[in-house]
């Protein structure tokens, strides 16, 4: 067969490698790998849930949360660290809870299981790295799978090494945990050694442990303040959540009541879903409509409750001089006032947040909406007709007056479209490039007021992001 050629190779050319089909084959094993390993950790979990109390059951909850959520991202996305990071996570806490439960029914058990005293002891360190990857090594790489730069790598090396000394002090200090009187480690370190173990360990955890979580924190912070476009939403996702569960943990140590350590447990179980949504890009802008409406009704009900208070207590009084004894005409009074006054707070409360939060916000929703439709449309893309539909949307960014849209033509650059009002002075560019190779640009003009940084960082954001949607797509 020397003598014959395949069409679809020329000659001289090496036909590619089936790595797609290696690689189709690494993908099932590793969806079946990693789903078996999550609804084994999910029996153990359920299996040791036992008649518990619901904080313990918003727990486990939690934890199948972490696993699955996990499980999803890992098989969707398995170039991401965040995924194996947050199933890692729920592994790990699944673990734990498997290791104790059977560990307590071995060593309660008359006589006791031979063996169990090993679940202790794996119980006592297992769920030690579930801590740091929740508050430190998660947070540090979240949403990209990365670290923000080469210098952070210090960071999540301090980490690691304040996670191995904890685990090391529960894995050769004194057990702790609901074991019946008289149980040992079998690996206990005790003397001298286990004294500086166990005071390393403390230092690490006060210091280096606490200096990591703060510092994976303001990793956050900085990656917000430096992120631009769906980055940025997927960072707010987090953030809310996190401002959720830190308002919930202060609040525990301040009170230590009930419902405080409930609202705490009950915020965990958001976290993983607002990590999975936001890195799965599902619904991504929804949580900006959550954020205007609380921030719109929160104060809206306040003022509404004080001025309830207020004109009950002095209507109460009022009848009380005018007919000596109280009257339900106060409360009657008091809710036709609220019903008439509660149109015009609200809507000067919705024009307060409206014009402070509501314009990028809004451009930013319509670009990603835009740039989804895209993708996602069923007809063959044309050049022209869709940098006209980007200058149509990008034009309705505060800040910009007008502009044209431009495609690569074999001739050079070619006008295919432009608004009614576009003027003299360009403020920006927006390259879109498809696989490297430029299809066309927007030219975007002043506007009657500045165009925000943050504003300028979305509309090229939406450029790439669009660039990236025609990568796979046949163009006309």
């Amino acid at each position: 067969m020397t003598g014959t050629s395949d069409p679809a190779h020329p000659p001289g050319e090496r036909a590619p490698s089936p790595v797609v089909v290696r690689s189709g084959r690494r993908s099932r094993v590793r969806s079946f790998g990693v789903w078996g390993v999550s609804m084994l950790a999910a029996a153990l979990i359920l299996v040791n849930a036992g008649d518990g109390d619901l904080q313990t059951s918003l727990g486990n909850l939690a934890t199948l949360l972490f696993v699955f959520v996990g499980a999803i991202l890992v098989v969707r996305l398995p170039s991401n660290r965040v995924g194996w990071l947050l199933w890692a996570a729920g592994l790990l806490v699944a673990a734990f809870l498997g290791a104790r439960g059977l560990a307590v029914h071995g060593l309660t058990a008359t006589p006791p299981i031979p063996g169990a005293i090993w679940l202790a002891w794996l119980s006592a360190w297992i769920g030690v790295p579930a801590v740091f990857i929740a508050l430190g090594f998660l947070p540090l790489v979240y949403p990209t799978g990365h670290l923000l730069s080469r210098r952070w790598r210090a960071v999540a090396a301090a980490g690691l090494v304040a996670m191995v000394t904890a685990m090391l002090q529960g894995a050769l200090g004194p057990l702790i945990g609901p074991w019946p009187p008289g149980t040992q480690n079998p690996l206990l370190l005790d003397g001298p050694a286990g004294a500086a173990l166990q005071l390393f360990d403390g230092l690490m955890v006060a210091f280096v442990g606490a200096g990591f979580a703060v510092a994976a924190a303001i990793s956050v912070v900085l990656r917000f303040r430096r992120a631009e476009g769906i980055e940025r939403q997927q960072v707010k996702w987090l953030a809310a959540i996190a401002t959720i569960v830190a308002v919930a943990f202060i609040a525990v140590l301040l009170t230590g009541s009930s419902l405080a350590w409930l609202v705490l447990v009950a915020s965990l179980d958001l976290l993983p879903v607002a990590i999975g949504l936001a890195v799965l890009r599902y619904r991504l802008y929804d949580l900006d409509l959550v954020i205007h409406r609380t921030a719109v009704y929160l104060p809206l009900t306040a003022a509404l409750a004080g001025v309830f208070a207020a004109s009950t207590a002095v209507l109460q009084r009022l009848f009380v001089e005018v007919t000596g004894g109280p009257s339900d005409g106060a409360i009657i009074l008091s809710t036709l006032l609220i019903a008439a006054i509660f149109a015009p707070i609200r809507d000067l409360v919705q024009g307060i947040v409206d014009r402070r939060f509501r314009d990028s916000p809004d451009i930013e929703r319509l670009l990603a909406t835009f740039v989804t439709s895209v993708d996602e449309a069923m007809w063959q893309p044309d050049a022209a007709r869709v940098m006209r539909a980007f200058l149509q949307v990008a034009s309705r960014t505060p800040g910009v007056g007008g502009g044209g849209a431009y495609v690569i033509a074999a001739n050079g650059e070619r006008l295919v479209g432009h608004t009614a009002n576009r003027g003299q002075e360009i403020r920006l560019a927006i390259p879109v490039v498809v696989d490297g190779r430029p299809i066309g640009h927007l030219e975007l003009d002043a506007g009657s007021r500045p165009l925000s940084d943050r504003d300028a960082g979305i509309l090229r954001a939406a450029g790439e992001n669009l660039g990236a949607a025609l990568a796979d797509r046949e163009m006309t």
